[in-house]
């Protein structure tokens, strides 16, 4: 079973742990330093030390953040900006991932998860890709027992936004889902 087959079917083994979010914000931003510094691009980080720990599997935490902030630094003209910032919400963290890019245009909206869509700007028919990162990115997430969405305008940019649950002691071991 191919590793595409095992997202989609939720069958990925996940290695839940009290994961510090800020940590690996920084890790994926470290990696996309030089990248966005070649475009004249910044990267600003807004996670608070204090942040409760998520309920997360740490390698595909990273694979997650590390697609959106590629995409939100692919697709961000020369002098823009990339936001990541965090922030606590009931019993979970919210990620949002911010970009001052070329943004999505609202008839391509709905199909943004979806399965091989690319986008028809120029920018993203000129890198390649196949149409499946932001795909696994929101069932990465589902699995993790939280959700995934943005919001954006064309010109102005994009925002993706998830949530992960914020690690509880008593619950959230073994895959179990916090939210109950």
């Amino acid at each position: 079973m191919s590793e595409l087959s095992k997202i989609e079917a939720g069958k990925v083994p996940l290695s839940i742990a009290p994961v510090k979010l800020k940590d690996v914000v920084e890790e994926v931003a470290g990696l996309y330093k030089e990248k966005a510094e070649e475009k004249g691009l910044i990267i600003r980080i807004a996670v608070d030390e204090s942040l409760p720990p998520v309920r997360a599997d740490r390698l595909r935490l990273t694979q997650i953040l590390s697609n959106l902030v590629d995409n939100a630094c692919a697709y961000t003209p020369q002098g823009g900006r990339v936001t990541i910032r965090a922030s606590t919400e009931d019993r979970f963290v919210k990620v949002e991932v911010e970009d001052t890019g070329i943004g999505i245009p609202p008839e391509e909206q709905p199909k943004i998860f979806r399965r091989f869509f690319r986008g028809s700007h120029p920018l993203v028919r000129e890198r390649q890709g196949t149409g499946l990162g932001l795909h696994i990115t929101k069932k990465l997430v589902e699995m993790q027992g939280g959700e995934i969405w943005f919001r954006s305008a064309p010109g102005e940019g994009t925002t993706f936004t998830f949530t992960l649950p914020i690690w509880e002691e008593s619950g959230g071991k073994n895959g179990e889902n916090p939210r109950g």
